[in-house]
């Protein structure tokens, strides 16, 4: 991974991410997936608390994907249209689709579905 492809190397955690939760859910016998929301953009980062520290991140970007989390469904992942620009050559997206966000209107995003084909044909 290109150490500057942060989008892609997010994008392909949460393929990984998604993989491993259906593997697991078949060797237990149960119905176990995730749903993820993945945007691009400025955050603020830091460390807060005097007793017990905790590394957050605030903004809109993050409330965004906050927003579009709530809206994937189980086994989705959806991202936004900033993160689907920068990686539509590499992944293979459905879409456009519009999510309504809690306090932000609506939202075009785009469902993830795996590498592009190019791709996963190179890591077989």
């Amino acid at each position: 991974v290109d150490a500057g492809d942060y989008t892609g190397a997010m994008l392909r955690l949460a393929l990984e991410m998604r993989r491993y939760m259906e593997d697991l859910s078949e060797k237990k016998g149960m119905s176990l997936r995730i749903h993820v929301g993945i945007c691009s953009g400025p955050v603020v980062a830091g460390v807060i608390g005097t007793r017990k520290f905790i590394y957050d991140l605030w903004g809109d970007t993050v409330n965004t994907a906050s927003r579009v989390t709530d809206e994937a469904r189980s086994g989705a992942i959806l991202v936004d249209a900033t993160t689907y620009k920068r990686s539509k050559g590499q992944f293979e997206f459905e879409g456009p689709l519009t999510v309504t966000g809690k306090g932000k209107g609506l939202i075009e995003v785009y469902r993830l579905i795996n590498l592009a084909p190019h791709l996963r044909d190179a890591t077989l």
